[in-house]
């Protein structure tokens, strides 16, 4: 029977609060119980040895035992049952008219429990007093144990985040020699008087892309660092959405075509050509994902879908982006480290395809300081992936606010909620023409 009284039920969820009680007779238990519920504890009175046991096994805050029950076999029976307690427990035992408490404390071999012995005649002053004093001796314990709870997390944390690390600086190093030794390489040749101009022209483009590259990734771990450091600010001002999308896709396109890739960009109609809100960093974010999706596609396409929804406020809107790409794709556990700066969904990901592993990660965190988010919708291993953005967006009411109607410059726009249907898959007839 269990008898609350005062207690917050939610001190309960550990049963550090329990006291047990056992009794020669159940009126003896009853009229020990009655003091100590006043005074707000959380009784159990146990009706045999082997319940008290049980009940112990469940957790429990102290036990108050007639000392005539340690008599036989019990010894050894509580003695065990103590032994399986984990390591940072220590059961508070409260011992009345305990006779064989000598026997019984000469018996153990191991000291599992903290004993206090109540003579006879048991005041209720000093029960009380007992009682509140070894539960707070329990307490203690259990903050012991959520103390070395946290330990552990932290520990697994450290060592999660000193794997990553490990794996970062791996990668990092291998991705900076690259292009550098590139750039050292093409430098010692173009030295040369007598080089054609053909080869000239190829020396220099191969010192720009490798320039281009490094000058990429430094720029995304100093971006991280500054995120992460708090030292993140918001440029927020008039942009045409558009040319946001114009200078990404003139980016991505070539980097696509290198690798016999297609991409597509449909705009829905109606879409604001200038926003209020920060371009630099959407286009960064934009620039991230597209270019995530081109790294991990080998053959296919990728789609990049644009539109907009009005918000509660009438002049705030959320941009929202869709990139799907036909490529490796990942399963739902390697999922949980996309996001992790340092880490990729698969470590063999990195030795196949390159990168340290913080473009998604650097992609979410801007998102979240802008007040949107950069998630995985869907992926599929094998068959590609599909990354969602949402951004907030500041609509300008002004002259300059003009909407997308119609295809410009190679982009596709759409019509109605077509955004919301699967991909048409005619779009191989419909490349995008050069901007």
């Amino acid at each position: 029977m269990d008898l609350l009284m005062g207690k917050n039920v939610a001190m309960l969820e550990n049963n550090c609060e329990r006291v047990l009680i056992l009794m020669a007779a159940r009126s003896q238990a009853e009229a020990t119980a009655l003091p100590l519920k006043r005074n707000g504890h959380f009784i159990h009175i146990c009706e045999n040895f082997d319940e008290l046991l049980s009940e112990i096994s469940q957790g429990v805050g102290v036990v108050l035992l007639a000392g005539e029950f340690l008599a036989s076999d019990n010894f050894g029976r509580l003695n065990s049952c103590l032994a399986q307690e984990p390591a940072w427990s220590h059961l508070p035992l409260v011992i009345a008219r305990a006779e064989v408490l000598e026997q019984f404390m000469e018996k153990r071999a191991d000291p599992h429990g903290h004993i206090v012995r109540l003579e006879s005649p048991v005041l209720v002053g000093t029960m009380l007093s007992t009682i509140c004093s070894a539960l707070a001796y329990r307490r203690r314990q259990y903050q012991i144990r959520d103390l070395l709870v946290q330990l552990e997390v932290s520990r697994c944390e450290a060592s999660v985040a000193s794997r990553s690390k490990s794996d970062f600086l791996a990668n990092m190093s291998h991705e900076v020699r690259t292009p550098l030794g590139a750039l050292v390489g093409f430098s010692e040749l173009l030295a040369d008087p007598e080089l054609a101009l053909k080869e000239r022209t190829t020396y220099v483009n191969a010192i720009k892309r490798n320039a281009k590259i490094l000058s990429t990734l430094l720029d995304n771990i100093l971006n991280l660092s500054r995120v992460e450091s708090g030292r993140f600010e918001v440029d927020e001002t008039h942009f045409s959405l558009r040319d946001v999308l114009v200078e990404v896709r003139s980016v991505s396109e070539p980097e696509a075509s290198a690798k016999g890739l297609r991409i597509f960009f449909e705009l829905m109609s109606g879409l604001p050509q200038f926003v209020r809100g920060d371009g630099g960093k959407t286009k960064q974010i934009l620039s991230s994902i597209i270019d995530n999706a081109i790294k991990f596609t080998s053959h296919g396409d990728v789609y990049v879908r644009i539109w907009t929804e009005l918000l509660k406020e009438s002049s705030r809107l959320l941009l929202r982006i869709e990139v799907e790409d036909t490529g490796v794709g990942i399963s739902a556990l390697q999922s949980e480290r996309l996001f992790r700066p340092f880490a990729q969904a698969d470590s063999s990901l990195s030795r196949r395809y390159g990168g340290i592993g913080i473009g998604l990660a650097l992609a979410r965190k801007t998102a979240r300081k802008l007040g949107g988010d950069v998630c995985l919708k869907w992926s599929i291993p094998g068959a590609g992936s599909c990354f969602a953005i949402h951004l907030p967006l500041e609509r300008l009411t002004d002259c300059y606010s003009q909407e997308t109607t119609a295809t410009h410059n190679g982009f596709m726009p759409t019509v109605g909620d077509s955004h919301k249907k699967p991909l048409d898959l005619g779009l191989e007839t419909r490349r995008p023409a050069p901007l």
